[in-house]
């Protein structure tokens, strides 16, 4: 079980993403959030989004242990 959340970024998420039900896909669209996306093991899940400040975010799980352990990424915005 994994999930992928963007630190820091406020975007308008298009499609997907969230951690409600851990379904991993539930509708945000239109509103202006953090992005997150949830997923339990073996599934996929995605989220679509438009950021609205350019900028470098830090990804991570926020998992238990997972940042910790290394799931960690920078999405950079121009």
């Amino acid at each position: 079980e994994h999930d992928l959340e963007v630190r820091g970024l406020k975007a308008a998420v298009v499609k997907g993403g969230g951690h409600e039900g851990m379904s991993g896909m539930s509708s945000m669209s239109n509103t202006t959030s953090n992005v997150a996306v949830h997923t339990k093991a073996g599934k996929s899940a995605t989220v679509e989004f438009q950021a609205n400040e350019k900028g470098t975010y830090e990804v991570f799980c926020s998992m238990p242990g997972h940042e910790q352990s290394g799931m960690v990424a920078k999405l950079v915005v121009v």
